[in-house]
């Protein structure tokens, strides 16, 4: 399960992002976005998009995700994901009407989720899973790795799998996980599949190997994941929360918005009685005043100031690798929060159950 090397966190990619930033970036990013993307240096890892946004199964073959992934490469991509699928997106009209049922509630969620499915079910997926990997190593002409994606649904399942990938030559790997965190109703067994799976996987790769879990921000996930050998993340929580809903997070992961820190007086409180005072360029030689009227007023100034708390993080990962343990006892301690310490129960039942 050990993992030698370094922990990153890539952020969804919007215009005003410093270099300083990692950020993800799909196959099919927008002209407008490329045009934004021309001078920005910043490390960038090239996932394959997400197929229930392409509704032409064309437009997402083997071949043109690769070339216009390369087309987007510069001497900071740190990786390039394999195209995955999963049961619903080789029948993209099937799979719309079964979302529209959903919402509806004309059918349940466990008839639709396809990691819910006996792993048996999904034998043809996972083998062009790898053949597609296979094929993106194969045909890769750069330097850049080919993340090795494989849409795995258990522990079982991952070391079979992943295993079978390393055989095959591959040393970075990657897994779509946002759909196991989608609907409120599974998404405690969702959890607590994606710890099976980090943990799954690492222990058939070599230490030095990266795993990365795409679609995953949790500030209060990402530690434990970690824990468990995945090295890298990406997602859009601190980017989005801040633009669509005016969501702030302090050093503990604790999130409001803004207009609830500046009307209740008691919850602004909470939010700012954290040890460590958030020193980003937004917060830093501010009174708690300034610091409001600030987050009141401006969305890009509330995404600079959650990013800054998610670096923060991956930056006491990377100075406690050695001892995550102890890390995880620590954060435990300093966020105090029910939610995380059901978590880290869940992490120990998995530990106990795969006998680590």
């Amino acid at each position: 399960m050990k993992y030698k090397g370094t922990y990153e966190f890539y952020s969804t990619f919007i215009e005003g992002l410093t270099d300083t930033i990692p950020i993800t970036i799909p196959f099919n990013l927008t002209p407008s976005k490329v045009r934004a993307l021309e001078n920005h240096q910043s490390l960038r890892f090239i996932h394959a998009g997400n197929w229930w946004n392409i509704k032409n199964p064309e437009k997402r073959s083997k071949e043109l995700i690769l070339a216009q992934q390369m087309k987007l490469a510069n001497e900071n991509t740190t990786g390039l994901m394999s195209k995955n699928i999963q049961p619903g997106d080789q029948d993209l009209k099937e799979e719309e009407d079964r979302l529209k049922k959903i919402y509806r509630r004309q059918i349940n969620y466990d008839k639709f989720l396809y990691w819910l499915l006996d792993s048996s079910e999904l034998i043809d997926y996972y083998n062009k899973n790898l053949e597609y990997a296979n094929w993106a190593k194969e045909n890769n002409n750069s330097a850049i790795p080919i993340y090795c994606s494989i849409q795995v649904i258990n522990y079982e399942s991952a070391r079979e799998w992943f295993e079978k990938a390393s055989n095959n030559g591959h040393n970075h790997f990657c897994i779509g996980v946002s759909e196991f965190l989608k609907y409120p109703k599974f998404k405690k067994e969702g959890i607590r599949r994606l710890f099976e799976i980090g943990l799954g996987i690492r222990s058939v790769i070599k230490e030095c190997a990266k795993v990365h879990f795409s679609g995953v921000a949790s500030y209060y996930l990402i530690p434990i994941l970690a824990y468990f050998g995945v090295s890298s993340f990406d997602g859009s929580t601190p980017v989005t929360s801040a633009l669509a809903y005016g969501t702030i997070f302090n050093e503990n992961g604790y999130s409001l918005r803004a207009s609830v820190l500046k009307d209740n007086l008691k919850k602004r409180e909470k939010f700012f009685a954290t040890t460590n005072k958030c020193k980003c360029e937004v917060c830093n030689e501010k009174n708690i005043k300034q610091i409001v009227d600030i987050f009141s007023k401006d969305r890009k100034k509330r995404v600079i100031h959650n990013l800054s708390i998610w670096r923060n993080l991956v930056s006491k990962l990377n100075s406690k690798k050695n001892n995550l343990v102890k890390f995880l006892e620590i954060l435990d301690s300093r966020i105090n929060s029910k939610y995380f310490k059901d978590l880290l129960k869940i992490k120990d039942d998995i530990l106990e159950k795969y006998d680590y």
